[in-house]
């Protein structure tokens, strides 16, 4: 494993500068609530709140906003509504 390829694999939410990256509607600073959010799995409508913040400001008419961490894991990780709230 080389050290970009380190890097990538031990980066936590928290060593991200969301404050710094930009979106089409403003800067990321919200992005670790969200995170949050999509971690707990506890509330289907803030669910579906934080996806759909998240899905905003990271594509943008059509264009995949790569820039960002977040479009890594995201476009691999199974967040649809079925594994949100289970045994409710």
């Amino acid at each position: 494993m080389d050290e970009n390829e380190h890097y990538i694999a031990t980066l936590t939410v928290n060593d991200v500068p969301w404050h710094r990256l930009t979106t089409p509607y403003g800067r990321a600073t919200e992005f670790p609530r969200y995170f949050a959010v999509l971690e707990a799995m506890d509330d289907l409508a803030a669910v579906k709140a934080a996806l759909y913040e998240l899905e905003i400001n990271t594509e943008h008419q059509g264009t995949f906003l790569a820039r960002h961490p977040v479009c890594y894991d995201l476009s691999r990780a199974d967040l649809s509504a079925r594994t949100c709230c289970a045994g409710r």
